[in-house]
């Protein structure tokens, strides 16, 4: 009886850390979109064209007033390989560079025309889907990852 009061208190154990550790990946997964929709609902605001100065499947800089202080800033937000998985960093203005997540497995952008198409020209970008991907620590089955998928249509473009 011991036994298996032991081994069901060490699997409950495994399961409520498991279960944390993905609603905590789900949280950072949230505020990291968060911050790109941010950023990036502003891409074309009090900005110059082009808009958009670097077009990558991970990697992306654009010009948009985000701080509503009048003038437009450069933001670029890219990976760095970081064993099998992807760190990224967002840097405003040239200024310092700030690691934003790491343990990504994933982290892409695409680009599309007015009519949905995929597009590589940044003077007709007129939205932009964004995928992260985050894999959950110490999961081994189940919940591994926690993603958001969506697309951003900034209306100053």
């Amino acid at each position: 009886m011991i036994i298996v009061m032991l081994t069901l208190t060490v699997n409950l154990n495994n399961a409520l850390y498991v279960r944390t550790n993905h609603a905590n990946t789900k949280a950072h997964v949230q505020i990291v979109a968060d911050m790109l929709y941010n950023d990036l609902t502003q891409a074309g605001y009090r900005a110059t064209r082009p808009v958009f100065t670097i077009l990558c499947s991970n990697d992306i800089e654009f010009k948009g007033d985000i701080d509503n202080n009048g003038l437009a800033d450069t933001i670029r937000y890219y990976t760095v390989p970081n064993g099998s998985s992807y760190k990224l960093y967002r840097k405003v203005n040239g200024g310092t560079v700030l690691e934003v997540g790491k343990n990504f497995s994933s982290i892409t952008f695409q680009y599309y025309k007015l009519k949905g198409k995929i597009t590589s020209n940044p003077d007709s970008i007129k939205a932009v889907r964004l995928k992260v991907i985050l894999n959950v620590e110490g999961a081994t089955e189940g919940f591994t990852t926690a993603t958001s998928n969506f697309k951003i249509y900034p209306s100053n473009l």
